[in-house]
């Protein structure tokens, strides 16, 4: 393992031998572009890796602790040659954005297999990352690195999005688990914005905008993309499109649950055994 302060060799896959996967493969745009390939062509294949893929990164990317893995390197046989990172700020740190990209993955993974192991693992998951959110209730770049720490902002909007999908698991099965994850995730949104939003941007007739008086060109501030002090681009604390992106995905799938117009208030929602 890699420790603090040693040069990061950022290793290039030489597949003849070992590779590199990251946790981020858990998540929207990886995994379920197989179960979707699925679906749209009838090949059960495609949802089947996928499957192998999920129950692979639960023995080698997510820890005893549940705390995750940013990069494991496999050796050609599939056993795990190292774990290391990339983002984050050391090897066995808690990058907060891999373990997001867990929780929504291992969600998502669940209501596609319909695997309850899976769902098990994204609530564990899930629970871990709060524990580790500071008094803010904004999640920092990672959760092991020395104060002060930067925010990611990116990392909260994504896990808020896998608990709301935690929500849909659980709410027929145990559903004051679906309503806790429910409320959890909107507990999670509503600090982020309070401390994270920028200043309302504006249009001209010209087509001209005026980022607000901050000077943002994103929705939220404060997100890291890479802290790492060896990486060779290291950029902290700025606007990032995934906190954007999982927001305004998470408001969306905000509306379908009826929030909507005030016709159902967020506490009415989370509590309720029946909103579908």
């Amino acid at each position: 393992m890699r420790k603090v302060g040693e040069p990061d060799i950022w290793r290039l896959d030489n597949q003849q031998e070992h590779f590199l996967v990251i946790i981020d493969n858990m998540a929207s745009m990886n995994l379920d572009l197989l179960y979707m390939a699925t679906e749209l062509t009838g090949d059960t294949s495609y949802a089947d890796i996928a499957t192998q893929q999920a129950h692979k990164s639960l023995k080698a990317h997510v820890r005893p602790d549940y705390t995750t893995n940013h990069v494991v390197d496999f050796n050609r046989d599939g056993t795990v040659k190292k774990c290391m990172t990339h983002q984050g700020y050391d090897d066995g740190s808690v990058w907060s954005r891999g373990q997001a990209w867990a929780i929504y993955g291992y969600a998502q993974c669940a209501l596609r297999s319909k695997e309850e192991m899976f769902t098990t693992t994204a609530a564990h998951l899930a629970d871990k990352f709060v524990e580790l959110l500071p008094p803010s209730g904004v999640p920092l770049w990672d959760s092991s690195a020395p104060q002060p720490c930067p925010y990611d902002a990116s990392a909260g909007t994504v896990a808020a999005r896998g608990m709301q999908m935690l929500y849909h698991l659980l709410k027929d099965t145990n559903p004051p688990a679906a309503s806790y994850y429910l409320t959890r995730s909107f507990k999670l949104v509503e600090d982020i914005i309070r401390e994270c939003k920028t200043a309302v941007a504006s249009l001209d007739e010209a087509g001209n905008v005026t980022w607000g008086d901050d000077g943002w060109e994103t929705i939220l501030q404060h997100s890291t993309i890479n802290g790492n002090r060896h990486s060779p681009r290291p950029i902290m604390d700025h606007g990032l499109v995934y906190a954007d992106y999982y927001l305004l995905e998470f408001g969306n799938e905000a509306l379908k649950l009826g929030l909507d117009k005030g016709n159902l208030k967020m506490d009415v929602i989370a509590k309720s055994e029946t909103v579908k």
